[in-house]
């Protein structure tokens, strides 16, 4: 089984509930603009969670793993949400894509490794134990890939690099930041951009 699959035509937000939706973050609590703008419209209580973390101190180069928050249940929006912390800042202070490719190799390691934590805690056998839900699917927009201006194909190479052997699969969305910007609005774009 391929580690990556692109999905064209599709909404990262239309997920299987209890999907992980994993996007590429900076430390300082920004959610402001491209893929990270939409997630902070459709999630406002996973928001208030990295804000929350961010104030406290997180690194770059780990994961925030945010369960699914009650007033985004409560919205429709089953969803857990990975904040991979490639870049410690963003817009013009944004690290070097060298370093934002090697903090997403550390935070696709710490995203693996608590997804494997939560499944040993649930015993492994696909029951949940506390009734939350445990983490399903991975699913992505194209980390990095504009924000942070590292190509996605140095991405996709460390993504598949860490997942590889893992039986690990990340359906990857072609964002579209128009219909995103207008879906958080209520309206419908048109236009096609990557996250």
């Amino acid at each position: 089984m391929p580690s990556v699959r692109i999905v064209h035509n599709s909404s990262l937000f239309s997920a299987p509930p209890n999907s992980i939706l994993i996007h590429a973050c900076n430390t300082v609590g920004s959610w402001r603009s491209g893929v990270a703008a939409a997630f902070k419209a459709h999630y406002p209580g996973a928001h208030s969670a990295y804000v929350s973390a961010c104030s406290s101190g997180v690194s770059v180069g780990s994961t925030l793993l945010i369960p699914p928050q009650a007033c985004d249940v409560a919205a429709g929006r089953q969803h857990w949400i990975a904040c991979l912390f490639t870049s410690a800042r963003y817009g013009k202070d944004v690290d070097a894509p060298e370093t934002v490719l090697k903090n997403t190799r550390g935070a696709m390691e710490d995203l693996l490794w608590q997804v494997e934590a939560l499944e040993i805690a649930d015993g492994g056998d696909g029951v949940e134990k506390d009734g939350g839900g445990r983490p399903g699917e991975w699913h992505a927009a194209k980390i990095n890939s504009v924000r942070f201006r590292v190509p996605w194909e140095e991405t996709v190479g460390v993504v598949e690099e860490v997942l590889e052997g893992k039986g690990r699969e990340v359906v990857v969305y072609e964002y579209d930041e128009v219909a995103a910007a207008d879906a958080g609005r209520g309206g419908r774009g048109k236009g096609r951009g990557r996250a």
